[in-house]
């Protein structure tokens, strides 16, 4: 990945005063200090610094527009700004000091951050490569003073070379890469680095590459050189420019015509030159805009390149600033209501509104219609240091009452007479309170409670009659349907068990709500009911039902049932008649006792001679025979105790 390039030189050593008035441009050759302390050319201090562009093809987000990093109202004075790796920007002041001009971290930039200074180093008369040249000709590099002698230092914290005040060149440091200044090279009075680039500028106009290009064969008249990442930049005395190495996206094709530079700098893959009239002419990549110069921008001093960006010198600057509005206002406003004005000046100054026509009130850029027709609010922004005043943009709105609507109020069920209950409250589109009323049918209501008073058809409408900015909503209804009061019957009492044989008893029929007579019946089970009286036919479980079928008042209430157990009844044979002694080989027939339920007995031999067939019994022999009389039970009653009786055989 290519670092970033310094591109600003040294102010003085070879920065030429702009020349306005000029008619035709002859720029000198610059000449190398011999003697120390070194000291600060103040001729070309700048009240601003602006830069354009971006920190780095990673980061898109980090973007100069015209940013103004360093303003009249900071303490010292710029003259020179140095641009290191990934975006850091820093200057040398007035009084031997450094200042940073951002936050910075790799690829980051904040814009307007407050000057903060880098170091407490002081007698500071260069910066470059995020290293400093000190007036007693020594280099603060990698946190010490090295060196002596040198008048002027060059190129990136990656490669930086310096320039001693005999003529000769040195290497500082070259992170990337190893090379050698070449054997003999004197009488250098400029050198220039980027990361992969190292120029010197000799005292007869002659360009030597140190490191990473050819040299510019029959190349004189040079008075400055610059270096980018893989191309070198040189003006010559007539102010013009010539450009060689590499051109891949077109940074050293120098526009035909360019006249009247007095400066030069370069980053990665841009090229930037400085007019004598204090415009800025820039070619190459424009990625992020780093070759799109503010328009109208003038009054620049010095320029530098970053690896992305340009910053410029100067002040104050003219640069042209526009008022526009956004593609999706609406026009038409609503009279009372305030609403933000929607335009804004390019510059991102803040802008004066007035109204030119019709009635409004106005804060800050809120705007607030107070009558009706049409409303012209004027924008203005006048400028400052940067920006030249806007041109006057004017909008017009057709201001009137708004129109609103209430949502459909929701579908109300069939409701019973006499009973409450509530419906939502539906807000307007304006986000205006709606009211409901009771427009037809038998119904009160009382805020969103509504109270039927009779069987029929109701009508409810909501309305919303508007205010000093809505006119009135088109009113929407409702409707539902009233019916008869509900009655319920009340529970049954309990009814206990009973038990075979069961004597008719008179259930207790419960009441209703409505105060009607319920009546009675059997669902299920052994049992008649008529009128309140139940008779018991049988064993088991018997439902019982209560029911209210409703009048021209009342619905019929839900049927209420209750159970009760029927146990299966005891029973007993009563005793046999009593039998005589009888004579052996005859019969007779015995009359079966009865039983208590009537239900029939049946005799059988238990012992003795004899046989029973029926109730004929036939003796067979001599001696006793005892007789038993049986009843099994049925579905209502359990089996009786066995009965007996015994007679003797003669």
């Amino acid at each position: 990945m290519k670092k970033l390039h310094l591109g600003l030189m040294v102010g003085f050593l070879c920065l030429t005063p702009l020349l306005p008035e000029a008619k035709s441009l002859t720029l000198q050759i610059p000449t190398r200090p011999t003697q120390f302390p070194l000291v600060i050319d103040t001729n070309m201090t700048a009240s601003t610094i602006i830069a354009w562009g971006g920190t780095g093809r990673a980061n898109g987000q980090n973007v100069y527009r015209g940013g103004v990093l360093y303003g009249p109202s900071d303490p010292v004075q710029a003259v020179q700004v140095d641009c290191t790796i990934g975006g850091a920007i820093s200057c040398l002041n007035s009084d031997g000091t450094c200042s940073s001009l951002n936050s910075y971290s790799f690829g980051g930039i904040i814009l307007d951050a407050p000057i903060n200074a880098i170091t407490p180093i002081t007698n500071v008369v260069q910066i470059a490569g995020g290293s400093y040249l000190m007036k007693n000709g020594t280099v603060f590099y990698n946190y010490s003073a090295k060196y002596t002698n040198v008048v002027e230092i060059a190129g990136t914290p990656t490669n930086l070379i310096g320039l001693k005040n005999d003529g000769t060149v040195f290497i500082i440091g070259s992170s990337f890469f190893s090379y050698q200044v070449p054997k003999g090279l004197t009488n250098v009075v400029q050198v220039a680095a980027g990361n992969n680039n190292s120029v010197a500028l000799k005292s007869d106009g002659t360009v030597v590459q140190i490191e990473g290009l050819s040299n510019s064969i029959g190349l004189t008249n040079v008075v400055q050189i610059a270096a980018g990442g893989g191309h070198t930049v040189a003006l010559k005395s007539d102010g013009t420019v010539v450009a060689w190495g590499d051109n891949s996206i077109g940074q050293t094709n120098v526009p035909k015509g360019l006249t009247n530079v007095v400066q030069i700098a370069a980053g990665d893959y841009h090229t930037a030159a400085l007019k004598n009239d204090g415009t800025v002419v820039t070619w190459g990549d424009n990625y992020y805009g780093v070759i799109t110069v503010p328009n109208g921008l003038t009054n620049v001093l010095q320029i530098s390149a970053g690896e992305y960006f340009t910053v410029a010198f100067g002040g104050p600057f003219n640069v042209n600033q526009l008022i526009s509005r956004t593609s999706t206002e609406n026009t038409d406003k609503i009279i009372n209501l305030p609403f933000s004005f929607p335009q804004a000046a390019s510059s991102g100054l803040p802008l004066s509104l007035t109204v030119i026509q019709g009635s409004a009130s106005i804060s800050g850029d809120v705007i607030t219609p107070t009558g009706l027709g049409y409303l012209v609010i004027a924008a203005n922004q006048s400028g400052d240091y940067r920006f030249a005043p806007a041109q006057e943009v004017d909008t017009t709105y057709l201001i009137d009452y708004g129109s609103q609507t209430i949502p459909p109020l929701s579908p109300i069920p069939t409701q019973l007479e006499a009973t409450p209950f509530s419906i939502p409250l539906p807000i307007s589109s304006a986000g205006l309170p709606v009211a409901l009323k009771i427009k037809s049918g038998p119904a009160i209501i009382s805020g969103t409670t509504i109270t039927p008073t009779g069987i029929g058809t109701v009508v409810v409408a909501a309305d919303q009659s508007g205010n000093s900015s809505y006119r009135a909503a088109p009113e929407v209804t409702t409707s539902f349907k009233v019916v008869e009061y509900n009655q319920i019957i009340n529970p049954f009492k309990t009814i206990p068990t009973k038990t075979l044989p069961c004597a008719p008893f008179t259930v207790t029929l419960p009441t209703t709500t409505s105060g009607l007579p319920a009546t009675l019946s059997v669902i299920s089970g052994s049992a008649t009911v008529k009128g309140k009286t139940v008779t018991v036919t049988g064993a088991g479980t018997i439902v019982l039902a209560a029911d209210q079928s409703g009048n021209s008042k009342y619905n019929a209430a839900p049927e209420v049932t209750t159970s009760f157990v029927v146990q299966m009844g005891q029973q007993k044979i009563n005793p046999f008649k009593t039998i005589p002694s009888k004579k052996h080989g005859t019969s007779f027939t015995v009359t079966p006792p009865t039983s208590s339920s009537k239900l029939p007995v049946l005799v059988t031999v238990l012992s003795g001679p004899a046989t029973c067939s029926g109730n004929l019994v036939t003796l067979t022999g001599s001696g006793y025979v005892t007789l038993a009389a049986d009843q099994g039970g049925s579905q209502n009653y359990n089996a009786a105790p066995e009965v007996t009786t015994t007679f003797f055989v003669q």
